[in-house]
């Protein structure tokens, strides 16, 4: 094991211990000496997120802010703070299993209620390329509202406005995701809050794909959609898989 590896190690085991926060000291002391010992260099080779420059909220499992007895971003690199709450880079959320908040949005056809769509991931995707997935589902960006950045994502993904473009957008669920194996150096650890909503009949002219993010949008049965969760779960991404039994269930 390299010096670069150990000090991985040392706080991918502190951010467990502090149940994926970073308002324990021995956190904010593992990442200091990783920031001393190690290169942007070595960073970079390990996640192709490093460079994007995006900082969500650190929360606890019932998706509150994490705040600090002290001034954390004084005290180490890649972290800002707004009123006390702190804010970690993307790159390191997933780096290293930082908790923080994403939203879920199922999509039901108008007029088949027999029916529901089904994202296939684009094959540029970093994590989970090719696979069925939610129609949308996003991260929460910085301390911005989760009905806020639901919008944001349907607009991005699908060139739909939530206002014009869906009917009873409603929440369904709220969870936590704790997933580590699917790929190497991406752990992730979210909040997630589920939600569900009918397209109209005139939004599908206005339908528009995200390049390198959205392949498809499949309308699928209901009962077949289940049964690939059930028995093709590595043709299926995580999100769709932890967020289904809230689809289910309502």
């Amino acid at each position: 094991m390299t010096n670069f590896d150990s000090h991985i190690q040392r706080l991918r085991s502190a951010v467990c211990a502090a149940d994926h926060t970073l308002c324990h000291p021995s956190t904010v002391e593992a990442l200091s000496a990783l920031r001393q010992h190690a290169t942007d260099i070595e960073i970079r080779l390990r996640t192709p997120e490093y460079d994007r420059d995006e900082y969500l909220l650190n929360c606890d499992q019932d998706g509150c802010p994490v705040r600090a007895e002290f001034d954390v971003a004084a005290l180490v690199p890649w972290v800002e703070t707004s009123e006390g709450m702190i804010l970690v880079n993307r790159w390191l959320a997933h780096f290293f299993g930082f908790r923080h908040r994403v939203i879920h949005l199922f999509l039901d056809h108008p007029d088949h209620s027999d029916c529901t769509f089904a994202q296939i991931r684009s094959l540029s995707k970093y994590n989970s390329p090719g696979r069925l997935d939610m129609p949308v589902g996003g991260h929460v960006t910085g301390i911005d509202d989760q009905l806020d950045s639901l919008a944001r994502e349907v607009q991005e993904e699908l060139g739909l406005s939530i206002e014009r473009d869906l009917i009873d957008v409603r929440v369904v669920g709220t969870f936590n995701i704790v997933e580590d194996d699917d790929m190497a150096d991406h752990i992730e650890v979210e909040h997630a809050t589920v939600y569900r909503a009918s397209l109209r009949t005139d939004a599908f002219q206005r339908l528009r794909f995200q390049p390198r993010e959205v392949g498809a949008l499949a309308l699928i049965r209901i009962d077949e959609l289940d049964r690939w969760i059930r028995e093709r779960s590595e043709d299926v991404g995580g999100g769709i898989s932890e967020s289904w039994k809230y689809y289910r269930d309502e």
